[in-house]
């Protein structure tokens, strides 16, 4: 029993100096917060440079550069050279073709809710993978909001766990964007954009599940997820996001105003080697939406069959307990 009481002591003791001694390491190189963000052009620290609020760089949080722990970014980026000095970013990835944006990211998101039970089997569960990015632009640039008035909000669904308790009354809070019986009023955030378009072939459209139309002083951000921000293409042809007048899509709505007749006020130009990088993880995130699809497919095809092959059983049943009569 002693034994085994010092080797336990004896290891916990080792474990506790290894960490302190990484601690210690690490923090003689790894930032540390001593005051707020100052200068937009700063800058990355030296080789050996103690790395503090006020110099660090992207690299120091969400990299391995100091060979400690780190934060995983799970976005795909492309900005300009202004928006990269701005925010401290890596040149990497700023895209000179980027046009109408300061900064677009893209990521597979698995935040939201599963449906089971599909098909009439309670394992189907539909994976609650979906497209998202998020546009940062020059907040001077006028889109065609609905309400003007509304500077920023977070409308996406099933984050809270709210989401699945009873209320009799069905009150979720505030439903800015929907007027029930109030035709005069529009429905949504933006009636426009919202999708990529592929040469001249429109997508998909997708949500903005959250905006702030004042970010930061100059810019503005807009959050999409749906099917009309997947990067499944990554061709020869433009990928653009235009945006039209509010008064024009009511005229095409009401059969006023043909689609080539409608007007652009704005449009996001999409860099090809973001686009080949964004596409690269769609297509690896996506696979466990296509192997459900193709496994609904297939029990759909396995059912209709088994449903063929039992008609002549129904049939020689039906004429034996004839021939019995």
């Amino acid at each position: 029993m002693y034994r085994t009481s010092r080797s336990i002591y004896l290891i916990g003791t080792l474990i506790s100096f290894l960490i302190l001694l990484g601690i210690t390491q690490v923090q003689a190189q790894a930032p540390k917060n001593s005051g707020t963000e100052t200068s937009l052009r700063v800058k990355p620290p030296a080789p050996g440079e103690r790395v503090t609020l006020e110099n660090r760089h992207y690299e120091d949080t969400f990299t391995f550069k100091h060979g400690g722990t780190y934060i995983f970014d799970p976005y795909v980026w492309a900005y300009t050279k202004e928006f990269a000095e701005r925010f401290r970013m890596p040149e990497k990835w700023i895209e000179p073709e980027l046009k109408g944006a300061l900064a677009i990211a893209f990521r597979m998101s698995n935040v939201g809710r599963t449906t089971c039970g599909l098909a009439r089997k309670e394992s189907n569960c539909w994976p609650a993978i979906e497209c998202q990015m998020d546009i940062y632009y020059d907040s001077s640039i006028q889109l065609p909001w609905n309400y003007p008035e509304i500077i920023r909000d977070n409308v996406m669904n099933g984050i809270s766990s709210k989401e699945y308790l009873y209320n009799a009354a069905d009150n979720r809070g505030e439903r800015r964007y929907v007027f029930e019986g109030d035709s005069s009023k529009p429905r949504g955030i933006m009636n426009v954009g919202s999708g990529l378009v592929h040469g001249k072939n429109s997508g998909w459209p997708s949500s903005i599940i959250y905006y702030d139309r004042e970010y930061e002083p100059g810019v503005a951000l807009i959050g999409y997820r749906g099917k009309g921000v997947c990067p499944k293409y990554a061709g020869p042809d433009e990928v653009s996001m235009p945006f039209s007048s509010n008064e024009d899509f009511q005229k095409y709505r009401n059969g006023q105003l043909k689609v080539q007749d409608i007007r652009i006020i704005h449009r996001i130009i999409f860099p090809r080697p973001f686009l080949e990088r964004a596409n690269a993880v769609y297509v690896a995130q996506n696979k466990p939406v296509d192997q459900f699809v193709d496994g609904l497919i297939q029990q759909f095809f396995e059912a209709k069959k088994a449903a063929v092959q039992a008609m002549p059983d129904r049939q020689t049943t039906t004429n034996n307990n004839a021939n019995i009569d």
